[in-house]
């Protein structure tokens, strides 16, 4: 209690005039009573920040509680940011063909052939860092990036449409909410079947990468 006194002492849902039918938070099941119980609580230093809080009724969440929604802007002290390149990875799944290996050797065998003999320790692991990084990219050449595969079906996300749709309706009315119910039920079945052929098909392709001797 004293804790929250002291740093979260303000309940932000409070500060802002709005129609009652945007501050409910929470539908009781006979589908006309809001009830305000869910709040943003926020620290007496950053209430300023804090632009508006309000409930998004045409969000769909799945849930018979109303999304809240609280915009902040801050204003934060300016910091130079350092332009950091993003490390490049050779594509080393390349050496895995037997005539790339062969011309990744040449290539390094060539830089080191260069590398001056009197060095300190130091320098000379530098060089050798940079030969090898050089000789990766060139060779072998950069590794692309991989795109997050999307495990929901079609069908899922035309189910998950179709619940979009069934929320814009009057929630109030009890043949809209008995078919969002069951529309929802339906959304997380297939969501689950979903999840579970993904993992299937995950774990079959780290299988069969696993006979063929590809670990990576």
């Amino acid at each position: 209690k004293q804790w929250y006194q002291r740093r979260v002492p303000i309940t932000a849902g409070t500060l802002f005039q709005h129609k009652n039918i945007h501050k409910g938070t929470w539908r009781s099941p006979n589908g006309r009573t809001l009830n305000q119980i869910d709040h943003i609580c926020i620290s007496t230093k950053w209430s300023h920040s804090l632009l508006d809080v309000r409930t998004c009724r045409g969000a769909d969440i799945g849930s018979d509680h109303l999304l809240v929604r609280g915009p902040m802007k801050i204003k934060l002290r300016g910091v130079k940011k350092v332009q950091e390149s993003r490390i490049r990875a050779p594509a080393i799944e390349q050496l895995r063909d037997q005539s790339k290996v062969e011309e990744y050797c040449i290539a390094l065998q060539n830089r080191f052939s260069t590398l001056p003999v009197d060095m300190s320790l130091d320098d000379e692991w530098a060089q050798i860092k940079t030969g090898i990084r050089e000789a990766s990219m060139e060779v072998l050449g950069q590794r692309p990036r991989r795109r997050k595969q999307q495990h929901l079906s079609q069908r899922t996300k035309d189910l998950i449409a179709e619940r979009s749709k069934i929320k814009r309706k009057c929630p109030s009315e009890g043949f809209n909410k008995c078919e969002y119910s069951v529309m929802n039920k339906r959304v997380k079945k297939s969501c689950k079947i979903d999840d579970e052929r993904w993992a299937l098909r995950v774990a079959d392709e780290l299988e069969l990468a696993s006979k063929h001797g590809q670990q990576r």
